[in-house]
């Protein structure tokens, strides 16, 4: 699941998540729009927060693996 499609299931604004988050809503919007990649320190806080429904895999599907081996497996 993407942030976007995370945004729209629970009909949370980016705004609001990025209270939550505590990151910068202009970040988060470059991230959910796709025009900057999410740093690895936030994927971790993105999961958290969503549960799981955005994963860290599916935030850095390129070099998740470089940065967190253990999703490898």
């Amino acid at each position: 699941m993407t942030i976007t499609e995370f945004l729209e299931a629970r009909q949370m604004t980016v705004n609001a998540f990025s209270r939550l988050l505590g990151c910068h809503q202009p970040d988060l919007t470059r991230w959910a729009k796709g025009t900057r990649p999410v740093p690895a320190h936030w994927c971790v806080a993105i999961e958290q927060k969503t549960d799981g429904a955005v994963t860290r895999k599916e935030l850095r599907p390129h070099d998740y693996a470089q940065i967190w081996p253990e999703l490898a497996a």
